[in-house]
């Protein structure tokens, strides 16, 4: 397993400050767009939720 993207976090303006990922050690940390696209983190931005709808779907 690798690390995996969960959820983006954008601006009041749309434009995504971060992305929320999960490591193999299942540790959770943001990391910038760039950094996310730059290293291949899959799923695509594009696909990600935003927290919002990523917190809506999460069991609890």
């Amino acid at each position: 397993m690798a690390t995996r993207g969960l959820y983006v976090q954008r601006l009041s303006t749309g434009e995504i400050h971060s992305v929320q990922v999960r490591d193999d050690a299942g540790m959770e940390r943001p990391v910038d767009p760039d950094v996310y696209n730059d290293r291949g983190y899959e799923p695509s931005i594009a696909s990600l939720p935003n927290l919002e709808d990523y917190d809506q779907k999460r069991p609890v």
